[in-house]
């Protein structure tokens, strides 16, 4: 899915105020822990923030995939939405609990009480 970082890492921080997660586009608020993304990519310098609920959810695609595969920062949602509707919906559910923007197709989703 992506290249490979020259340099990359993460690491788990604390929020000292509220941060915007990289993922989910919703609020990681002061005192919670979130991952700290970060290295050098084309020989320039990057950091992203990525709340817990999108990493795991990361997480748990990625042991699906190759190495090479792997999901980069940014392109969650673009994954999420070619895997099931489970998937799919647990990915809504996080962007509601953090309070990113819902599209309308994610509303219509939310507002049908059943999926085909």
């Amino acid at each position: 899915m992506c290249d490979i970082a020259e340099v990359y890492h993460v690491d788990k921080r604390k929020a000292r105020k509220a941060h915007r997660c990289e993922e989910c586009h919703g609020t990681i608020p002061a005192g919670e822990v979130y991952c700290f993304h970060h290295g050098v990519f084309d020989g320039a310098g990057f950091s992203n923030k990525v709340c817990v609920d999108c990493e795991e959810l990361r997480t748990e695609l990625n042991k699906k995939l190759d190495l090479y595969d792997q999901i980069c920062i940014g392109e969650l949602c673009d994954v999420v939405m070619e895997d099931d509707d489970a998937i799919i919906d647990r990915f809504i559910q996080i962007k509601v609990k953090r309070g990113g923007k819902i599209w309308p197709w994610m509303q219509t989703r939310l507002d049908t009480p059943a999926h085909p």
